[in-house]
């Protein structure tokens, strides 16, 4: 089976996303699993650029969490926070609350709406269609 690179995904099998959706098969809560960088929904695999510490569909959106400590210098902010097409197309990168050296995403607080833990202690509700940071509240 070849694999194919789309954005900053590699995808694997016979189907993209878009056309599991459509037919329904894609049953994402049973049959995501992740494995290191790799994704696999049903018989589908997305290799990412790093580590996944957490993935998730919704609202139409593969939304992905990388591993905050996957990048080699990370006294540099880390955009780990990444939505994707069903075509592996990325959609955004989720605004950071701050710019400070080595902030990052730390965990997903809640799917809906989409909230975010930082490492420089903010909470951020953040806009599933943009990736922008609706609200931030810090909470140290």
């Amino acid at each position: 089976m070849g694999k194919r690179w789309f954005g900053a995904i590699r995808i694997a099998g016979k189907d993209s996303w878009k056309e599991l959706w459509k037919r329904g098969s894609f049953e994402v809560s049973e049959k995501l699993t992740i494995n290191g960088n790799t994704i696999t929904i049903n018989e589908f695999t997305v290799a990412c650029e790093h580590l996944i510490s957490e993935a998730f569909v919704i609202a139409n959106k593969l939304i992905v969490l990388y591993d905050p400590d996957s990048i080699e210098n990370n006294s540099k902010s880390f955009n780990n926070l990444v939505a994707y097409t069903f075509e592996g197309t990325k959609i955004w990168e989720a605004d950071l609350p701050s710019k400070g050296g080595g902030n990052c995403y730390t965990s997903v607080a809640s799917k809906d709406p989409l909230i975010a833990y930082s490492f420089s202690s903010h909470d951020c509700s953040i806009d599933i269609e943009t990736g922008k940071i609706i609200k931030a509240e810090f909470c140290k």
